[in-house]
């Protein structure tokens, strides 16, 4: 499965290159004349492997290409009217306001990147929320015009799904009845639990009594990152835990195991984790599915199918699963920088942990010797993601956090109270005395785990910045690193031979 998800990766990535000349017909002709290729030459196995892994890399540059084509919607030239659904909340930078915007009327939806100026005086804009439905007249722009120099923010934008772009002057919209019935199951289930979201957002706010408190719990539980200030975006970036502020597989695995905890008793019953899957997958789409939150989504499904049939659960191939069903779905997943960070940091992970877990297998039942190697094993695992993720941090923000084994200390454990934390504050939902405690509580532990990473943040030597190395470069590093395992494995097994 890791060859298949390479070489369809690099098909993808090749489609860069092509400039145009590679065509989804002509793609996909080759892929078809490659596979035939290969269905007739059985007898010589060799061979064959080559022309398979040549089928899928044929098959990543049709995907891609397609995916591009059905971005490339024809756009009028000129200013028009139109109708449209608030799909993300607005946020206030400055003079306007940004959302995402469904524009309806044709047969498939536009994803439009807005920005509305702000009516001063009426401020009207104030309500606008996910889910309202706007009428608007403007003019609607390719994406990430601007010449090479945008070149990566018009991928990441398209790797978003946006189709294209408006400036919309205040006077120029009100708000409308929009039907949602040209949306689909997704997106409409979708839109439902974003506006659940900004519900829970509401309550949460109001409990936070300590600027930067909340925000940190807003970010790590709900995906909500605009109630975060720079300052304190800046101090877990170079702390090196801006991936506890991200949800991932960490967040996702800590709820998994959550409810496998409460209800240990039916933990291996069928329809309970059945439903324990239908619950990742609704937060999933509660928090806005971000890649990395997708990708383990799809490993926890993949997982708890493999532990009903008594297999091994969390491999390569299970990884290399949720890559190949996650660019299948969506091709322009590749240029997500969340999916890169996560597919890195777990890949890492898988490679290195086998080699280190012997390490931590020591002969004595002393009181301290489980203590000491979980502490070993999660030291373990933030070098393995480290090892995994740092020469894309430093290719898309140039930046390495030098202390990022003593964050991951701190950062984790924290991590697992407050996510307990939020479970029990929405439970207590219902009784606004207990709300009121437990929101108190969070915010405690969520302002501690601030001031610990603004220390850590101001410590000499913090991080190294100014880092930008080219994609060849990024390559080299990701060999040389390849190269360490493989000598590493050796000697080892010379080791225990020995």
């Amino acid at each position: 499965m890791l060859k298949i998800a390479a070489m369809l990766s690099a098909g993808m990535a090749a489609t860069l290159y092509t400039d145009g000349w590679c065509t989804p017909t002509v793609c996909f002709a080759s892929c078809l004349a490659t596979l035939l290729l290969a269905l007739a030459s059985h007898r010589h196995e060799w061979l064959q492997s080559i022309l398979l892994l040549l089928t899928c890399f044929l098959l990543g540059t049709f995907l891609m290409s397609r995916a591009e084509q059905r971005l490339q919607v024809s756009l009028p030239a000129s200013p028009v009217e139109y109708r449209a659904i608030v799909s993300s909340e607005p946020v206030r930078r400055g003079k306007v306001v940004q959302c995402d915007l469904l524009m309806v009327g044709n047969d498939d939806p536009v994803k439009v990147r807005a920005s509305i100026l702000c009516d001063t005086i009426a401020k009207r804009f104030e309500r606008l929320h996910v889910g309202s439905g706007i009428e608007a007249y403007s003019q609607l722009m390719p994406i990430g015009q601007g010449g090479d120099s945008l070149q990566g923010y018009r991928r990441w934008l398209h790797s978003q799904g946006y189709q294209a772009q408006t400036f919309i002057f205040y006077s120029d919209w009100h708000e409308a009845s929009v039907a949602l019935t040209s949306l689909s199951m997704v997106q409409r289930s979708r839109l439902t639990l974003l506006q659940l979201r900004k519900r829970l957002l509401e309550r949460l706010s109001s409990g936070d009594s300590e600027e930067g408190g909340l925000a940190v719990v807003e970010a790590m539980f709900l995906g909500d990152k605009s109630q975060l200030s720079k300052d304190l975006k800046d101090d877990y970036s170079i702390a090196g835990s801006s991936h506890i502020l991200a949800i991932s597989g960490l967040h996702l695995s800590i709820l998994y195991g959550f409810l496998l905890f409460f209800f240990r008793r039916w933990r291996r019953s069928v329809p309970f984790l059945s439903l324990a899957i239908l619950v990742v997958w609704a937060y999933v789409l509660l928090v806005g599915m971000p890649a990395s939150a997708v990708r383990a989504a799809i490993m926890l499904t993949i997982c708890t199918m493999v532990l009903m049939l008594h297999r091994r659960a969390v491999s390569l191939n299970t990884l290399s699963f949720a890559a190949i069903l996650m660019l299948m779905v969506n091709p322009l997943n590749l240029f997500d920088v969340g999916f890169q960070l996560s597919f890195a940091a777990v890949f890492a992970i898988l490679l290195w942990m086998p080699l280190a877990e012997p390490l931590f297998r020591w002969r004595t039942t002393a009181w301290w010797a489980s203590s000491l190697r979980a502490v070993c094993g999660l030291l373990a695992v933030s070098l393995a993601a480290q090892l995994g993720t740092a020469p894309l941090v430093a290719y898309y923000f140039g930046r390495f956090s030098c202390y990022f084994l003593l964050t991951n200390l701190i950062a984790i454990p924290f991590a697992y109270l407050l996510l307990l934390m939020m479970v029990l504050t929405l439970l207590a939902i219902p009784i606004p005395a207990l709300l009121s405690v437990f929101l108190s509580v969070t915010a405690y532990l969520a302002n501690l785990l601030n001031t610990a990473m603004h220390a850590v943040a101001h410590l000499p030597g913090a991080s190294i910045d100014h880092l930008h190395p080219s994609a060849v470069q990024v390559l080299l590093i990701y060999g040389l690193l390849l190269t360490f395992y493989f000598i590493c494995k050796i000697v080892i097994r010379r080791m225990k031979v020995s």
